[in-house]
């Protein structure tokens, strides 16, 4: 069998058989071992004598690339394709050096240019344009490319594979078929795979056939190499579903139920035991037929219980919620009503656990009893705490927290060293809008439990919703190791929750330069995940790795509809928009400064933060001046000298993005979002007020339609639509 190792690595990938003199060989050997700074100096002395040798000069390009030497590298790539440009080796260096910075559409170029003058014979070249192809989405180019592979060496199982993945993508599962049966020939001629690998081409092909819908054909397959397949749960549910398929009811039953004994948590399986056995009619009734005889041969399996509790109805719910509801009350578990809520989109089941645990509250504190006939045995006085507890939550989520605030403190007066209580209470104040008075409360429910990271981050997420950045980040600091340089620390481990939260932090306070930097951070986490791509369609090809390696290149497809993303993109919005109107707004004022008053106009600005009021007195030809005062009083006005916290040093000294053309940048974040999100009323409403200040008047309308037909009752499409009208006439009356 040939020796073609084509996935070890991009160095490898890129050995370069040049014929000229010795000195090649020794400049590959030097690349492959790594030697850069020996291969360089080498080079120079190859370049010497030949100084219009343009391979030399792009094999140059790539040891400075290695070196740290970024400019350099092109420069020299740059002369390598200047002195020889039909050396297909210059051009392919090229669009390597493009593809590891990213560049992947210019790269694509350069290896199309490559290949075209290599006749198409080179497998490397071909191979490596093939994965910048699926990096790109581009299957069908992949496809021919791919093809070509495997004519120059048919006996290359990876080829056959990469071929596969390729007609996967291009959705033309019977040519993948074709491709998987030409591996299994090539397999049994050059080598034999692993157990491993053996089975992720087998249940790869099960798939294949699943999508062209021939049940059959598939069930026989996984019957024909059950032996070979070394992941029985896939097997299982490949099996199950195939079943289900093909009407074969009973057997797929006796695979779920199996399923099911082996991981009773999982309510995909049981949803598809209820499916096979009824319509959607008649659902409920057997439901409460099946799962009460599943939560009794699996007592522990909190998803059959829910699903028992989902499924009955309001007249027998009382009976089966209350021993639940009892038990975790007395074990006093936080994350009960977490669990509860679910059964809340029933009014009716609603109004039950709402009378069942007001019962409680009252009989507890009367008799230390869930009800009058629970015999002698007394519950403990923690059982009353998390009674109240539930209730505050239960009224916090109707909306009711003048009720929520009373139990929740009712609570804490039972037991005040538990943590969630005064978490709630945190909570409870947040929604009434008292942001500064939650972070308190939070504040001191993490002194409770110091070791604690999840009341920890979200003392923190408060800190910053409150205003108080520097305390925040120096809470935030008791978990890191690094904290002699947070930003950059935080960066590199992609703490997206805590960057968008500052950004909003921010922009609260007409930070719009820090607000900049911390979106743009986040947003540049979801292209980096892009890019780092790249290396996995070698890597996955070589692992064998078919089903994960597919469904990561659908997940990446979808990436941009992470809530985070969603959210750093708004807030990047938003900041633009802030900054047009903060601009708009700074230019009027300025056109109203009588000219004959050098010093400008005074102005009386009444600020109230925290609680403590500050009057300025200032004479300005600058609007920005105010802004500046304000970041400084956001800063230091803090009552509480344990909360007024100075930047430090590293905070002071960072250089922070601008923008000199907002409404322009916030229109090419829009398209992003539109293109990601278009069924959310935010997109439209983001998209309204930036067609709008750019007078847009038929889009800024189309983004009103889109709002209204999303939600017609949306209070901010009414809001919207007044400016709409107030904007057409103010610029009527201007023409």
């Amino acid at each position: 069998m040939p020796s073609h190792s084509f996935f070890l690595s991009s160095k490898r990938a890129h050995k370069h058989f040049w014929i000229l003199t010795t000195h090649n060989h020794l400049h590959q050997d030097h690349y492959e071992k790594e030697y850069f700074v020996a291969g360089f100096l080498l080079l120079n002395t190859f370049s010497e004598k030949y100084p219009e040798h343009g391979e030399a000069w792009s094999m140059k390009g790539l040891f400075l690339w290695h070196l740290g030497y970024k400019d350099q590298s092109y420069e020299c790539c740059k002369k390598g394709i200047e002195y020889h440009p039909e050396a297909p080796t210059c051009w392919r260096n090229y669009g390597f050096l493009l593809a590891k910075d990213s560049k992947m559409n210019e790269s694509y170029q350069y290896y199309k240019k490559a290949v075209a003058l290599d006749n198409y014979s080179d497998p490397e070249s071909l191979h490596e344009m093939a994965c910048l192809q699926t990096h790109l989405r581009l299957y069908q180019e992949a496809m021919d490319t791919r093809t070509k592979l495997v004519v120059l060496l048919p006996e290359e199982p990876s080829f056959w594979i990469g071929l596969a993945v390729a007609c996967h993508g291009a959705n033309q599962p019977d040519k993948a078929i074709k491709a998987l049966e030409s591996y299994y020939a090539s397999k049994e001629v050059s080598r034999t795979s692993s157990a491993y690998e053996e089975s992720e081409v087998l249940l790869f092909h099960t798939q294949l056939l699943k999508q062209q819908e021939k049940y059959q054909e598939a069930l026989d397959h996984l019957d024909l190499f059950e032996s070979q397949i070394t992941d029985t749960k896939k097997l299982k549910e490949y099996r199950a579903l195939l079943l289900v398929h093909r009407g074969r009811k009973e057997e797929a039953e006796a695979i779920y139920r199996q399923l099911i004994q082996e991981n009773p948590y999982t309510k995909n399986y049981i949803d598809s035991l209820l499916n096979l056995q009824c319509n959607d009619k008649d659902k409920q009734l057997w439901a409460n037929r099946l799962l009460p005889m599943l939560a009794n041969e699996y007592p522990r399996s909190t998803t059959i219980i829910d699903m028992m509790l989902h499924y009955t109805l309001p007249a027998q719910f009382k009976e089966q919620v209350e021993s639940i509801l009892q038990d975790h009350l007395r074990k006093g578990i936080p994350s009960f009503f977490a669990r509860m809520k679910s059964h809340y989109k029933e009014t009716e089941k609603q109004t039950i656990i709402e009378n069942l645990v007001l019962e409680y509250a009252e009989s507890l504190q009367c008799i230390s009893q869930f009800s009058t006939d629970g015999g002698e045995v007394k519950e403990q006085n923690s059982t009353l705490a998390w009674t109240f507890h539930y209730l505050s939550r239960h009224y916090d989520f109707l909306g009711q927290l003048e009720k929520a605030l009373t139990y929740i403190q009712q609570a804490i007066q039972q037991d005040p060293t538990i943590v969630e209580f005064h978490m709630v209470h945190a909570r409870i104040k947040k929604h009434q809008g008292d942001l500064e008075t939650a972070a308190r409360i939070m504040n001191k429910a993490r002194t409770l439990d110091l070791k604690d990271r999840f009341v920890n981050s979200k003392c923190v997420k408060y800190m910053l919703r409150a205003g108080y950045i520097y305390k925040a980040k120096e809470i935030l600091l008791l978990f890191i190791k690094d904290r002699f340089n947070t930003k950059e620390y935080l960066t590199y481990l992609q703490y997206q929750w805590f960057i968008i939260e500052e950004g909003f932090a921010y922009l609260k306070i007409h930070d719009y330069s820090r607000a900049l930097d911390r979106f743009q951070n986040v947003v540049s986490f979801y292209k980096d995940f892009k890019d780092n791509e790249y290396g996995f369609h070698s890597f996955c090809l070589e692992k064998y790795t078919l089903q994960t390696y597919t469904e990561l290149l659908q997940w990446e497809d979808k990436i941009c509809s992470h809530p985070y993303y969603f959210k750093a993109m708004k807030g990047l919005i938003q900041t633009y928009l802030a900054i047009d109107a903060e601009r708009k707004k700074d230019k009027g004022l300025c056109q109203n400064i009588d000219p004959k008053e050098p010093h400008g106009k005074p102005f009386l600005f009444i600020i109230t933060l925290n609680s403590s009021f500050y009057l300025l007195f200032l004479f300005i030809t600058d609007v920005s001046l105010i802004v500046n005062k304000i970041k400084q009083i956001n800063v230091s006005a803090v009552d509480d000298e344990d909360f007024n916290i100075k930047p430090d040093s590293e905070t002071l000294s960072e250089t922070y993005v601008e923008s000199t053309t907002p409404l322009e940048d916030a229109l090419k974040s829009l398209v992003t979002l539109q293109s990601m999100a278009p069924d959310s009323i935010d997109t439209h409403l983001f998209s309204f007020d930036v067609y709008l200040c750019k007078e847009q008047w038929l889009l800024a309308r189309k983004s009103l339609l889109a709002m209204s037909q999303i939600n017609k009752s949306h209070p901010s499409l009414q809001m919207s639509i007044e400016r709409f009208k107030a904007a057409g006439k103010e610029k009527i009356v201007n023409l």
